[in-house]
């Protein structure tokens, strides 16, 4: 499990900060200082935005943790077998993993909104 997160972490975090993934081949006529220095990403991307981009990541990481917590629920519930208690723990686990979907878009929602309303402000100075 913990492969799994540091591979995903490793994967991610570099697209965090606008860094195109590296190939063998080469555009002609690049100069090579350009394309380190597009590569980077570290000039092109304001605080603001990078920012933005690790709320989104993280938010679109708990939307796969709903997921999984919903899958876990509706799995628990058709294994209950009429038993009263597991049926009850689906029940419970489901109603949470939707409140915490609803707390997830309102998170996303607030962000968006924040985030264009910064950007706005930025372009506009």
């Amino acid at each position: 499990m913990k492969k799994i997160i540091a591979s995903s972490i490793a994967t991610v975090l570099p697209l965090l900060a606008g860094v195109t993934p590296a190939f063998a081949q080469t555009t002609a006529g690049d100069d090579f200082l350009d394309s380190i220095q597009g590569a980077s990403g570290l000039s092109s991307m304001d605080l603001p935005v990078f920012i933005g981009n690790i709320i989104y990541v993280l938010l679109s990481f708990l939307g796969v943790v709903f997921l999984v917590f919903v899958i876990y629920a509706g799995f628990l519930w058709m294994t209950a077998a009429g038993n009263a208690d597991n049926t009850k723990k689906a029940k419970t686990l489901l109603m949470q993993a939707v409140i915490g979907l609803v707390i997830i878009l309102a998170a996303y929602a607030i962000t968006s909104f924040v985030m264009s309303t910064i950007g706005g402000a930025i372009s506009a100075a």
